[in-house]
């Protein structure tokens, strides 16, 4: 498996919070539950990551309810938020290059 994301400090930080945050009692694991109570950093990582990424947050969890960070696939990831952000920049007008 996969322990790449382990190493992207912002995912890590974002994955110990939500670890915290959906042990407490009434936060389920859903895009809107999480955003009520992540702080203003962490919510924005979070609403920036693919959304195959989100889920795979909220919903793949182990036994004792943290995210399953071996599972993560980083190069998907990577690939994701890449494409996601030239897209951005290409929408933008600062981007006229190719990616494929």
């Amino acid at each position: 498996h996969d322990r790449g994301a382990k190493f992207i400090p912002e995912l890590c930080d974002l994955i110990s919070e939500l670890n915290e945050m959906l042990a407490e009692p009434g936060v389920e694991p859903t895009e809107s539950s999480v955003l009520n109570v992540l702080s203003a950093k962490n919510a924005d990582c979070f609403r920036y990551l693919p959304a195959f990424i989100r889920a795979q947050l909220l919903l793949d969890r182990d036994p004792h309810g943290n995210v399953q960070v071996a599972k993560i696939e980083t190069e998907k990831l990577l690939a994701a938020t890449v494409s996601a952000e030239l897209e951005r920049r290409r929408t933008a007008g600062i981007y006229d290059g190719a990616f494929r």
